[in-house]
């Protein structure tokens, strides 16, 4: 699986960065921003902000977060295929995750825990715990 990730983050590398540049572009825009502005807030060159805005540099976590920030946007596009792609192999694990612990504080948190994760994972949940 590891290698077939891999495999699918590459060829998927050019298609998160153009919808990336997409939803930064469409973003800036209806802020009413200049790529200058945007540029000075971020302490950048405008240049490399065109760059990204065209999706020719990916993004650092950092700009992603100032991004989210300015525009007010959590910026999905960078991480769906990603998303998409990790989910099947983690739907398996979690099928087969121990149900018994040995007894500790935060017990009733793992349970919990595990809920949300099978509900982000669109997993149904059973009297006896995840489908």
């Amino acid at each position: 699986m590891h290698y077939q990730l891999i495999k699918i983050i590459n060829v998927s590398k050019r298609n998160m960065l153009t919808e990336f540049a997409q939803d930064l572009r469409l973003a800036r825009r209806k802020s009413g921003l200049s790529q200058k502005e945007v540029a000075s807030l971020l302490a950048i060159d405008q240049s490399t902000f065109s760059d990204l805005e065209r999706g020719e540099k990916p993004p650092s976590v950092q700009q992603v977060c100032q991004f989210m920030l300015i525009f007010g946007r959590n910026f999905r596009s960078l991480f769906e295929e990603i998303v998409a792609a990790i989910k099947p192999d983690l739907q398996v694990r979690l099928e087969s995750f121990p149900s018994k612990i040995r007894p500790r504080i935060a017990a009733g948190n793992r349970a919990h825990s595990i809920r949300q994760l099978g509900q982000r994972l669109g997993m149904v949940e059973t009297h006896h715990g995840l489908a």
